[in-house]
């Protein structure tokens, strides 16, 4: 449980990323047009992504320093 905790702790942003996803639940709705409803979940993949490369470039540069 210790474990499971830590992980959420570091990574709640990738775990509430993959919830909105995955969830049918979208800040544009899908029915007003084909494929407008996807540009909300693209954003988020974005930004995670973004924040992932950020987050690795800083852990990095501590262990060189």
């Amino acid at each position: 449980m210790k474990k499971l905790k830590q992980f959420f702790k570091e990574n709640w942003i990738l775990v509430l990323s993959f919830i909105y996803i995955v969830s049918p639940i979208d800040f544009i709705p899908g029915d007003i047009a084909t494929g407008i409803g996807l540009i909300d979940d693209i954003f988020v993949l974005i930004s995670t992504g973004g924040y992932l490369l950020i987050k690795f470039l800083v852990e990095n540069k501590k262990e060189e320093g």
